[in-house]
C-alpha cells in the first residue's frame, strides 16, 4: 500500500487488533479527497483512524448482516433485515463524497445506506456484537438459546444495558427501544 500512492476511497475490513499494523500504512494512500471506511465492530475504529490520517478522511462505517459460515466457502445471511454498508460523514450531514461512494457500491451490487446518524448505527452494531458475542463465548450457547433462555436473555439484557449507558455517556442518541428491538432481531435468526 505504500507504493500506491493517494487513492479514492480505502475500506479498512481487518480485525480490530490488526487495526495498528494497517493504520501504518494509510497515510500513503490518502490524498486530500480520500476516503477511510472502517468498517470493524468496535466503536473507537474511527478515532483511531482519524488520528492517523485527519478526521477529514475517515467515515463512519459498518455493516449491517448476519451470517454463518454453513460449509467451507458458503456464507449464509441469517439476518430479517437485509445486507448492507452504512456509512457517513461523522457529523451526520449529507455529503457529496457519501452519496457518490453509495453510488459507486451500489453498482458494484452493494447495497450502502446513510443512515440519519451513522454514531448510533455504529454503537447499535456494537451492542448486538458485544452482547451477542461476549454472553455466547462464555455460555456456547447458539443466539437462538440466548435470547429465549431466561437466564442468558437476562444476561444479554445486562450487557446491552451498560453499553446503552455507555453510549449515552458519550452523547450517542440509541433509540429508547434499542434493547428489545436488538433482542427481537437477534432473537429471529
Amino acid at each position: 500500500p505504500t507504493q500506491i500512492g493517494p487513492v479514492d476511497v480505502v475500506v479498512v475490513g481487518v480485525k480490530t487488533w490488526q487495526l495498528p499494523e494497517v493504520a501504518r500504512a494509510l497515510p500513503a494512500l490518502v490524498g486530500p479527497h480520500t476516503c477511510v471506511v472502517p468498517l470493524q465492530n468496535g466503536v473507537e475504529v474511527s478515532a483511531q483512524l482519524a488520528a492517523v490520517v485527519g478526521a477529514h478522511a475517515v467515515l463512519g462505517g459498518c455493516c449491517r448482516i448476519m451470517s454463518a459460515r454453513v460449509a467451507p466457502g458458503h456464507i449464509q445471511h441469517r439476518g430479517s433485515l437485509d445486507p448492507a454498508l452504512l456509512v457517513g460523514e461523522s457529523d451526520n450531514r449529507r455529503s457529496a463524497r457519501v452519496e457518490a461512494l453509495c453510488q459507486v457500491l451500489g453498482r458494484a451490487g452493494v447495497t450502502a445506506v446513510i443512515p440519519p446518524d451513522i454514531q448510533a448505527a455504529v454503537w447499535h452494531k456494537f451492542l448486538q456484537v458485544a452482547a451477542f458475542g461476549g454472553v455466547g463465548a462464555v455460555t456456547r450457547a447458539p443466539i437462538g438459546t440466548l435470547c429465549h433462555l431466561p437466564e442468558t436473555r437476562a444476561l444479554m439484557v445486562q450487557v446491552m444495558q451498560e453499553i446503552v449507558a455507555v453510549a449515552q455517556a458519550q452523547h450517542i442518541a440509541l433509540p429508547a427501544d434499542v434493547i428489545p428491538a436488538t433482542l427481537a432481531e437477534l432473537g429471529r435468526d
